[in-house]
């Protein structure tokens, strides 16, 4: 806007970007990000997404990558977006994810925030805790930012339309939100890495109930991860489909045969709070205590 006043905008700081991840940086002056939901595999992650997020960049996005989850994955995008004060918007596409509701537990925290056990309100995503981030971040990342939703929308030329609008001087009307480059944010950045005090937000528990259910849940696990108690001839594998891959810190490993994943869970390589998948599965990954129900008393998955 021709008014004589001078756009804000700020340097970022040297360890800007502070969180490693699935995406690309492009103008750190930019005013806007794009998050793409990725609801695939890590290892199938298609042309249309990795287009989607070239083109953001290409256009002048300041930083545009792929979501896969609405915890530890929220977190990190939002790390990385108040480190960085010039992003004022935030285009949010691609397909939802159905097993983790990434995009729902995007627009919900927009709109609603947290409560105070840092779960995020009116979502029906599974797992929409961030308690890895502090409160600081979480505030200031909504005060910061304008979502503009996208979600389910994979043309790259609407998604090039919707950053180059983005930037514009001047007041420019884009699919209903009306949106120019302001300047940054007036307040400094906020350049901090995620504390993984909890690596596993669907083992998170506060309420007596719940601790109880937790307590019993993990002596089953105990037993089963003991050759006496739970030997192969008591696990019955047979019946499962047998390709499984597993996802642990963020590495994936695999094709499996259910007996591996066995021989994984007793020596402690994985736990029943890890995921897996298997083709049958589609395009969500699962928790393996949801997909091999645990009998104490038989012994057998």
């Amino acid at each position: 806007m021709d008014n004589g006043t001078k756009l804000l905008k700020i340097k970022t700081p040297p360890d800007y970007p502070p969180e490693d991840g699935r995406y690309l940086r492009g103008n750190d002056y930019s005013p806007v990000a794009v998050v793409a939901i990725l609801a695939y595999f890590d290892f199938e992650i298609p042309e249309y997404l990795e287009n989607l997020v070239r083109i953001s960049i290409e256009t002048g996005a300041a930083l545009a990558g792929t979501l896969q989850t609405e915890n530890i994955g929220l977190e990190k995008v939002i790390a990385n977006i108040v480190a960085n004060p010039n992003i004022r918007y935030v285009i949010l596409c691609g397909r939802e994810s159905a097993g983790h509701l990434t995009g729902e537990a995007f627009i919900a925290l927009m709109k609603n925030g947290v409560d105070e056990k840092r779960n995020i309100v009116g979502t029906d995503a599974p797992h929409p805790t961030l308690h890895n981030i502090p409160m600081e971040s979480i505030d200031r990342f909504r005060k910061q930012i304008t979502l503009i939703n996208l979600l389910d929308e994979v043309n790259p030329d609407i998604n090039k339309k919707g950053v180059w609008s983005c930037y514009q001087e001047e007041p420019t009307e884009f699919m209903g939100y009306n949106v120019y480059d302001y300047g940054a944010f007036p307040e400094p950045s906020i350049c901090k890495k995620i504390t993984w005090k909890i690596t596993q937000p669907w083992t998170y528990v506060e309420d007596e109930k719940a601790l109880t259910t937790m307590s019993k849940v993990m002596e089953a696990a105990k037993k089963v991860a003991k050759p006496e108690a739970a030997s192969p001839s008591k696990i019955a594998t047979s019946k499962l489909p047998q390709t499984w891959y597993v996802f642990k810190d963020n590495m994936q490993y695999g094709p499996l045969d259910p007996s591996m994943i066995i021989e994984w869970l007793r020596e402690g390589r994985i736990t029943i709070y890890d995921f897996i998948w298997t083709p049958h599965f589609g395009s969500s990954w699962k928790r393996i205590i949801d997909v091999l129900i645990l009998d104490t008393k038989n012994n057998h998955y």
